[in-house]
C-alpha cells in the first residue's frame, strides 16, 4: 500500500473512532443524567381540611416550578398562597385589599430574637433555660396502600395523648400547608404545627391525615378528594404570580 493511501486510511479510522466515542458518551450521559423535576407531578389536587368546624375545600395547582394553594370559597377574604418550589420563596396574596407579601424560605418561620444580656440587669451571669420544645418524628409503619391511584405509605406521630395517622405519597411533590397569614416567629412545637413541615422535609404529599385524641375524638382531617394531572403552558404563568395591579407589602419583622 502506498504511504499516501496508508495515511488517509489511518486518518479515516481515527475520525470514525472519535465519532463512535462521542456517540457512546452522549448515550451514557442521556441514560444516567436524569432530572427528577422532569418526572414531577403537574396538575390539580382537590382536598378538604376539617378542624373542629365546617370542612374547608382547598385547591392545589402544581406546576414543575410553582405551587398554588387556595380556598374555593369565593368570599373575597381567603388568601392565595404561591410557592416557588426551587427557592422556597412564599407569596401570600390578599384579595380583600389587593396586596401581597413575599417571604424568603429562611425567614418564613424564624426564631424570635433573644434579649441581649446587657439589656437584663443582673442577669449576665445567670444562664437562661432553653424554651420547651419537643422534637417530633414521623414513624414509618411499613404499611402501604393505594389511594386514588397513588401508592402511599403509612406514618404515625404521637404527642401528649394525640395520635396522627398519615398516608402519603412521593409522586405529588413536597406538601405545602395552606396559610392564611404570615407565620409567627416562634418555632413549631405542637403536632398540629410540625406534621406538615416533617412531610415537606421528606418530599411527601398526604392523601389522608387524621388527628385523634386517645378517646377517639377526631380533631383534624385532611383528605384528598380528587387528582387531575395537567401540563401547564407558558401562558398559564400568571397563575403563579401576583396580579399586576396588586401592591406589595413588606412582611412583618418577626
Amino acid at each position: 500500500m502506498p504511504i499516501r493511501n496508508f495515511v488517509k486510511a489511518k486518518r479515516k479510522c481515527a475520525t470514525l473512532l472519535c465519532a463512535l466515542h462521542a456517540a457512546l458518551s452522549f448515550g451514557f450521559a442521556s441514560e444516567h443524567v436524569v432530572d427528577e423535576e422532569d418526572h414531577a407531578f403537574e396538575g390539580q389536587i382537590h382536598a378538604t381540611l376539617a378542624r373542629d368546624s365546617q370542612p374547608e375545600v382547598l385547591l392545589y395547582t402544581i406546576s414543575s416550578h410553582f405551587l398554588r394553594v387556595e380556598s374555593t370559597v369565593t368570599n373575597g377574604t381567603s388568601p392565595t398562597d404561591l410557592l416557588n418550589r426551587a427557592s422556597g420563596e412564599l407569596t401570600l396574596i390578599f384579595p380583600h385589599n389587593r396586596s401581597f407579601i413575599r417571604m424568603k424560605a429562611a425567614t418564613a418561620r424564624s426564631k424570635p430574637a433573644e434579649m441581649p444580656a446587657s439589656a437584663m440587669p443582673g442577669a449576665a451571669m445567670i444562664p437562661m433555660p432553653p424554651p420547651a420544645f419537643e422534637k417530633l418524628e414521623l414513624r414509618d409503619t411499613n404499611e402501604k396502600t393505594n389511594i386514588l391511584g397513588f401508592a402511599c405509605e403509612h406514618f404515625e406521630m404521637h404527642q401528649g395523648g394525640k395520635r396522627l395517622d398519615l398516608w402519603a405519597t412521593d409522586r405529588c411533590g413536597a406538601f405545602q400547608p395552606y396559610l392564611r397569614s404570615q407565620p409567627v416567629g416562634a418555632p413549631a412545637s405542637t403536632i398540629e404545627e410540625q406534621w406538615s413541615e416533617l412531610l415537606k422535609a421528606k418530599r411527601l404529599f398526604p392523601l389522608l391525615a387524621v388527628l385523634k385524641l386517645e378517646n377517639g375524638m377526631e380533631q383534624m382531617r385532611f383528605a384528598v378528594t380528587g387528582v387531575v394531572p395537567q401540563n401547564f403552558a407558558v401562558e398559564s404563568a400568571t397563575l403563579f404570580q401576583p396580579p399586576a395591579d396588586y401592591h406589595e407589602v413588606l412582611p412583618l419583622p418577626f
